[in-house]
């Protein structure tokens, strides 16, 4: 039992961090090969509202999906279908989509973090005092760790999937920035997002 409690601690702590940082590292090195975007002075980012060379970010929201939701835990079959409401496409400039991808992957490594240092402090204090390590807060710690290495995955396939490999994480810029006037209550749906519900 402890040596299956130790080979999960090295899973969660060692490899999992290292398969996170390189897919972003992946996902940063697609986005620095991709072709900078068009510059017009017509054209004004979203985000920042400068004229720079970027691209157009695009996404499709839905309306309705917690309704539906909610009529799907009962047991009488839903009434309503989720419509597509309407597709947004927004312009979004290079300087802003690459600050948006360094900070998903700040973030990612942020997430990460506290489980391998949990770990060197069970290994250097719990010898010294005898004292069992906090198994709630230790599962809770492997729950971000795994958070944070499925963040990176989908963050190198949204890259790898895309138009470009900046095409999706400008649609999640444009989500970001939209969804403050459109609510939180829609379901939002980036190029790639759509091609997989489909």
């Amino acid at each position: 039992m402890n040596a299956l409690i130790l080979l999960l601690r090295v899973i969660v702590a060692v490899l999992m961090p290292l398969a996170a940082v390189v897919f972003s590292c992946l996902a940063l090195r697609m986005a620095r090969q991709s072709p900078p975007g068009i510059h017009t002075a017509d054209l004004t980012c979203l985000q920042c509202g400068r004229s720079r060379p970027g691209a157009p970010g695009t996404f499709t929201y839905t309306r309705g999906i917690d309704r539906l939701r909610r009529q799907m835990r009962k047991k009488q079959p839903p009434v309503l279908e989720p419509k597509i409401a309407e597709t947004e496409t927004h312009f979004i400039c290079d300087p802003c989509t690459r600050r948006y991808l360094q900070q998903e992957i700040l973030l990612q490594i942020l997430i990460m973090l506290p489980y391998p240092i949990y770990a060197l402090a069970i290994k250097a204090f719990s010898h010294q005092n005898g004292r069992a390590p906090n198994i709630l807060l230790e599962a809770f710690l492997i729950v971000l760790a795994i958070a944070g290495v499925l963040a990176a995955l989908n963050l190198y396939r949204a890259s790898r999937l895309g138009e470009t490999p900046l095409a999706d994480i400008r649609d999640r810029v444009a989500i970001q920035v939209r969804k403050k006037s459109l609510g939180k209550d829609i379901s939002y749906y980036t190029r790639t997002g759509i091609q997989n519900l489909k």
